[in-house]
């Protein structure tokens, strides 16, 4: 699965066929799939800003799961599926948030108000979350 020219395709790693999932003048970037493989998790600025959306693996079924004015970026899935790790711009500067699979409000997870964190990845265990700041 990759974001090609806005859209996400899904193909084979041994090559063949891909398939477009997404059609769309919005931009749909960094797909994962969830840890059961049952659905897509995905960025678009479909609605204006970076919102978080979820489709079935098949493209079916699309789902915005936030709605805030602000520009989100994705990062990780929870190992149990049960929430999405991002960052956002919601509070200022570049904080780590995460929100709820069903969809809802971002959850502040950092609040430094010069730092700017982003990327986070989760461990296979749950306990830890990584991230990555900006160097000078």
């Amino acid at each position: 699965m990759f974001s090609w020219q806005g859209d996400i395709w899904v193909g084979s790693s041994a090559g063949g066929d891909t398939r477009r999932l997404t059609v769309h003048p919005g931009n749909d970037i960094t797909p994962k799939f969830t840890p059961d493989g049952r659905r897509i998790v995905f960025m678009s600025d479909r609605a204006g800003s970076a919102d978080f959306y979820s489709m079935a693996k098949d493209g079916s079924d699309l789902q915005r799961l936030s709605y805030e004015g602000s520009n989100d970026s994705f990062a990780s899935i929870s190992p149990d599926g049960k929430f999405l790790l991002g960052s956002s711009n919601a509070y200022g500067r570049g904080n780590l948030v995460k929100l709820p699979m069903s969809g809802g409000d971002l959850v502040q997870m950092t609040r430094h108000p010069l730092e700017i964190q982003y990327s986070p990845s989760i461990s296979p265990d749950g306990r830890w979350i990584l991230t990555r700041t900006p160097t000078s």
